[in-house]
C-alpha cells in the first residue's frame, strides 16, 4: 500500500510522470541561491568597507524581494502560459548565479549583488505557485499533496548539493576565489532547458484532470476569464487564515535558523561555524526523508496533521531553549526538518482544495506570500521584544515558541473544527437555491 501511495508523488498516469520528471528536475536545480549562505563570510572579507550587517542580509534579502512576487503571481498566473512563467522563475536563478560570479571575479560595486538577489527574490516568490498551478491541472485535488511533496523532496536534496559543492569550489586559496562556488549555476540552466522542453512536449497548459477540464472548459465556453474577484470572500477569507498560520509556522521555523550561529558559537560557546553547520545538514536530511514520508502522516494524522506539525517544532525549540547543548540544537534540528516534511504539502493542498483548477495560483501566491513575509520579519520581531532584555536567546526563543503554539491553535480551528467550503461548494449550494 506505501509503495502506491509513494508512486502518487512521481505520477501514477504516464502523462503525470512525464509532468513529475520535468517539474522534479526543475527543482533539483532551483535553489541555487543558497550559495550565498556558505560564501557569506568570504564575500565579507573580499568587501571590508562593507558593514557585516548588509552583507548578511544577502542571504535575507530574496525573500524580501520575493515578497512582491508572491503578491503578483497569483493573478498573473491565472492569465498567461504557467510553465513558460515558470521558465522565467528558474532563469531569475541563472541570472543570479551570473551576477555573483562576474561581479566577484572582477570585484565590482556591491551593490550588483543586491541587484543579483532582486532576481533570486522573483524565483523564490514565483516558484510554489507556477509548479502547483500545473500540478493543479493535471492531478485530482486529494492526490495534490502527495505531487507537492514529491517535488519538495528533490528541491531539499538539490539544496544539500549547493551545500556541500559550494563550500568545496569556495575554499581553495583561503577563500580568495569564492565566487568559484555560483558555477554551480550552470546547473540552474540545465534544469530550465530540459523544465521547458519538456513542459512544451506535453502540453502542460492544456489540463488532464477532469475537474479541471470541466471547471476551465464551462469558463471559457461562457467567454469568462478568471478574476480574482471571482473568488467567494469566504474562499479568500479562509485562504488567508490557513496562510496566516503557515506564515507563524516559519515565524517560529526562523527561530532555529537565525539563532543556530550564534547559539553555537557565541552564547554558549559549544563550538565553530562547523557544529553550526551540522545542524542545517540534519535538518535538511531529516526534511527530505519526512517529506517523503508525507503520504503516510496524512494517512496517520488525518485533519490533525498540520496542527500536529506545528506542535512539534514548538517542542524542538523548547527543547533548544532549555537544553543549551549541541544535543539540543540537534534535536531541535531534525524536529523542525520532521515538521515541514508533514506541514508543508499539507497546507498547500488544503488552500489548492478550496480553489477551482483555474484559480489555484491565487490560493499558492496568497500561503507564499504571508509565508514570505513572517520569514522576512521574524528576525526584526524577535529582536525587537529581546531588545529591552539585553537581547536575551531565550527571549527570541519564547517568542518563536509563542508563534508556533498560535499557529498549532489556528491550525485547529482551520482544519480540524471547521469544514471550510469550496468554491465548487458553494457554486453548488447556488445552483440549488
Amino acid at each position: 500500500m506505501f509503495a502506491k501511495t509513494f508512486g502518487k508523488m512521481f505520477g501514477t498516469t504516464s502523462y503525470q510522470k512525464k509532468l513529475m520528471l520535468g517539474i522534479n528536475v526543475f527543482s533539483i536545480f532551483f535553489l541555487y541561491w543558497f550559495t550565498t549562505q556558505i560564501t557569506n563570510a568570504y564575500i565579507g572579507l573580499a568587501y571590508p568597507d562593507v558593514a557585516d550587517t548588509t552583507v548578511k542580509a544577502l542571504t535575507t534579502f530574496p525573500s524580501g524581494a520575493g515578497l512582491i512576487t508572491a503578491l503578483l503571481i497569483g493573478p498573473i498566473a491565472m492569465r498567461f502560459s504557467k510553465w513558460k512563467l515558470a521558465v522565467c522563475s528558474i532563469a531569475g536563478v541563472v541570472i543570479y548565479n551570473i551576477i555573483f560570479y562576474f561581479n566577484g571575479l572582477l570585484h565590482g560595486p556591491f551593490v550588483l549583488y543586491y541587484v543579483a538577489c532582486v532576481f533570486a527574490g522573483i524565483a523564490q516568490g514565483s516558484h510554489a505557485t507556477l509548479l502547483n498551478s500545473l500540478i493543479s491541472l493535471h492531478v485530482a485535488a486529494k492526490d495534490r499533496g502527495e505531487y507537492i511533496a514529491g517535488y519538495n523532496v528533490f528541491l531539499n536534496i538539490g539544496s544539500l548539493i549547493v551545500y556541500a559543492l559550494s563550500g568545496i569550489l569556495a575554499a581553495p586559496n583561503g577563500g580568495l576565489n569564492w565566487y568559484n562556488a555560483y558555477l554551480l549555476g550552470l546547473g540552474p540552466v540545465v534544469g530550465m532547458v530540459f523544465f521547458a522542453i519538456q513542459m512544451k512536449r506535453i502540453d502542460a497548459d492544456n489540463p488532464t484532470d477532469p475537474d479541471a477540464i470541466r471547471d476551465i472548459g464551462k469558463a471559457e465556453n461562457a467567454g469568462q476569464k478568471a478574476k480574482l474577484s471571482d473568488i467567494p470572500k469566504s474562499v479568500l477569507a479562509w485562504l488567508l487564515v490557513l496562510g496566516l498560520a503557515h506564515g507563524l509556522y516559519y515565524f517560529a521555523q526562523f527561530g532555529y535558523n537565525a539563532q543556530i550561529s550564534s547559539y553555537v558559537i557565541t552564547e554558549y560557546n559549544l563550538g565553530t561555524s562547523a557544529q553550526a553547520g551540522y545542524g542545517s545538514t540534519i535538518l535538511r536530511f531529516v526534511m527530505i526523508f519526512s517529506t517523503l514520508m508525507f503520504p503516510i502522516w496524512k494517512m496517520l494524522f488525518k485533519r490533525f496533521q498540520v496542527p500536529i506539525g506545528y506542535l512539534v517544532i514548538a517542542v524542538g525549540l523548547f527543547i533548544m531553549m532549555k537544553g543549551k547543548s549541541l544535543p539540543a540544537a540537534y534535536t531541535c534540528a531534525a524536529m523542525v526538518g520532521l515538521a515541514t516534511g508533514i506541514v508543508f504539502s499539507a497546507a498547500h493542498e488544503k488552500g489548492a482544495s478550496l480553489m477551482k483548477a483555474q484559480y489555484v495560483p491565487m490560493a499558492t501566491a496568497t500561503i507564499y506570500f504571508l509565508t514570505c513575509l513572517f520569514q522576512f520579519t521574524s528576525v526584526y520581531i524577535m529582536d525587537f521584544f529581546a531588545k529591552p532584555f539585553g537581547g536575551d536567546m531565550s527571549v527570541k526563543f519564547t517568542v518563536a515558541i509563542i508563534a508556533a503554539l498560535i499557529a498549532v491553535v489556528i491550525a485547529l480551528f482551520a482544519y480540524v473544527f471547521s469544514n471550510p467550503k469550496s468554491m465548487e461548494q458553494l457554486e453548488a449550494e447556488q445552483n440549488k437555491a
